[in-house]
Formats: structure tokens, C-alpha cells, sequence
């Protein structure tokens, strides 16, 4: 639609007329407004769940690792409980020598036999032959 110079004229002082009215542009700034803070709000509110998520994963994190590390400070703990160290042991095979810590367990540390299971031993690094370690898992 084409519009005449004297249509051209009217809508120009029209649109003139509105942009001058104080009226008008209180309520356009006010719609702008509006729509600003509509959009800012559910983008604050997005973000404050996403956080809210966050948050409560972290803790239940935080809460996991505290458990995992008692775990594991338990379980060291108990591994160091359960270990012996023998000074003097005759280096022999290894046969004779689960008998013979069985036997020094028995005797010299009055332990029942069936509370005695000699897992696993070995010779300290840099140690002499006649020093050995034993892991001595006493059940009782």
C-alpha cells in the first residue's frame, strides 16, 4: 500500500505526537521493563536451581569422601594391627620357618594355634638374612 505525502505527513505526526507524550513513553518503558525482568528473573532462577543441584551434590560428595577416607584410615589401621616383625629368625625355607614362627607364636607369645594363620613373610630390603618380617593374622 502506497500512502500519499499528505498520509506520509499524518503518521509522522502521529508517531511524533505518541514519542512526545510522556504518558506513552512511561508505559512502552514500563513494558520494557516488564520484559527485562521477567527474562532476568527465570534466567536467576535457572541459575539459583542449578547451584541449589550443585550444591547438594557437592555435599553428598564431601559426605562420601569423608566416609571413603575413614574407610581407609580403618583399614590401615587394621593392617598395621595384624603385623609382626621377627628378629633372629635362622634364614630356612619356607616350610620350616611357618613352623617355626607358628611354634614362637605359640610358645613365647601364648597364643592358641587355631588363632594363628601365618599369611604371607618376607626379608626387609637392606636387611641382614637373619631378620625377617612376617604378616601374622591372628584371628582370636
Amino acid at each position: 500500500m502506497v500512502l500519499t505525502s499528505q498520509q506520509q505527513s499524518d503518521v509522522k505526526d502521529k508517531i511524533t505526537d505518541c514519542l512526545q507524550d510522556a504518558n506513552f513513553l512511561a508505559t512502552l518503558a514500563k513494558y520494557v521493563a516488564d520484559l527485562v525482568a521477567d527474562k532476568l528473573a527465570n534466567k536467576f532462577q535457572e541459575l539459583s536451581d542449578k547451584t541449589e543441584m550443585q550444591s547438594q551434590r557437592m555435599d553428598a560428595l564431601e559426605k562420601e569422601n569423608n566416609s571413603l577416607t575413614l574407610r581407609l584410615s580403618n583399614m590401615e589401621q587394621r593392617s598395621r594391627s595384624n603385623r609382626l616383625r621377627f628378629f633372629g629368625v635362622r634364614d630356612i625355607e619356607n616350610d620350616e620357618l611357618t613352623a617355626g614362627i607358628a611354634q614362637i607364636s605359640t610358645t613365647k607369645m601364648k597364643m592358641r594355634p587355631a588363632d594363628i594363620r601365618i599369611d604371607y613373610f618376607y626379608r626387609i630390603a637392606g636387611a641382614s638374612c637373619q631378620i625377617e618380617y612376617c604378616t601374622l593374622f591372628i584371628d582370636g
